[in-house]
């Protein structure tokens, strides 16, 4: 998967930090469908063990009826990042609580998508893969968008606010 294999994806041991440090820079502050969206990309890192786990989850979440194509959109929309990334990108074990900065920024990307803030979703698809990628990662994002709200699950455009990045305890 490019740049983002288990082998070299940056999940190198992190400093441990205050609690509220944590509960306002981690997992504890996301809506659902932002958890949602967090796990499905950690737990697909983990490797093609994982994707039984994966279509329980899309089954669960988004209904009997999209969790094929939602799963779909999504296996695209990764494929589409890991095969263009710019750089390696950080995410955290399934388990941890904490939230990359990478991890922020897929969400930004998928929740701009689903607002319809195009000019947001390309300038941030541009930043993670080069220009004659994005838009084909902006329209995998949009359709994974579009498969998330469909099934209730909204991702909320935080632009305005700094991007914190957690220690994973």
């Amino acid at each position: 998967m490019g740049h983002m294999t288990p082998e070299n994806q940056m999940l190198r041991k992190r400093r441990s930090i205050s609690r509220d440090k944590r509960l306002r820079t981690g997992l504890f502050g996301l809506t659902t469908g932002e958890h949602f969206v967090v796990w499905v990309f950690r737990t697909w890192l983990e490797g093609p063990a994982s994707r039984l786990t994966l279509d329980s989850a899309f089954q669960v979440h988004c209904g009997a009826l999209n969790a094929e194509s939602a799963s779909e959109c999504f296996a695209r929309l990764v494929e589409t990042l890991a095969s263009h990334s710019r750089r390696t990108l950080g995410f955290h074990r399934a388990e941890c609580i904490a939230i990359s900065a990478s991890e922020r920024t897929l969400l930004a990307l998928i929740a701009a998508a689903q607002v319809g803030n195009t000019d947001f979703a390309e300038a941030v698809a541009e930043w993670l893969v080069p220009r004659d990628a994005a838009p084909g990662l902006v329209l995998h994002a949009t359709t994974f968008a579009f498969m998330l709200e469909v099934s209730g699950l909204r991702l909320p455009l935080r632009v305005a606010q700094p991007v914190p990045v957690a220690d994973c305890l």
